[in-house]
């Protein structure tokens, strides 16, 4: 409910100046492509990122894959900026799930814009809608955990995403 008390304090802050702050969290449980899951996920930071950085790189119209991976660098050079502050001393190591997250995310997007650029399908064309809308809606549920359980080994938690990722390929 703080959180909650927060957010509407600053949308009122920002109606008072006049701008409309894109909502956060709305309708992620319904969200059924990674785009979808960050305009829902992040929607003011999402937002930002578009219109200042992918749009002005040429958006979808011109180099599209390397617009998606700058959008993720500016992404985790923010996320790498708070990384100071919960650590006394940041290692290299503390930078390496934001990293991870960054790269992911990246490259799911980015296969998913060439996906949907090359009009690939996934299903017959007989296959049922409910269907179809359930499995992607668990894929981005998917998707949607990985980002939270990467940002989520923050702190003294960041020397122990190698082993992480190390169980997640199989290595251990």
């Amino acid at each position: 409910f703080v959180g909650m008390g927060i957010w509407a304090t600053l949308q009122a802050l920002a109606l008072c100046w006049g701008m409309r702050i894109h909502p956060n969290f709305t309708k992620i449980l319904v969200a059924r492509s990674p785009s979808q899951f960050w305009y829902a996920w992040r929607g003011t930071m999402t937002r930002w990122l578009v219109e200042y950085v992918y749009i002005p790189l040429g958006g979808n119209r011109a180099h599209q894959m390397r617009n998606v991976f700058v959008v993720f660098a500016v992404s985790a050079a923010w996320h790498w900026m708070g990384v100071p502050f919960l650590q006394n001393r940041a290692r290299p190591v503390d930078y390496l799930p934001v990293g991870a997250w960054a790269a992911a995310n990246a490259v799911v997007l980015a296969a998913a814009g060439v996906w949907r650029r090359r009009g690939w399908k996934l299903w017959p064309a007989d296959t049922p809608p409910a269907l179809r809308a359930g499995v992607a809606c668990l894929g981005t549920w998917v998707f949607g955990a990985i980002t939270v359980v990467f940002l989520g080994f923050q702190g003294a938690l960041a020397p122990r995403f190698p082993e992480l990722l190390a169980r997640l390929v199989g290595w251990r």
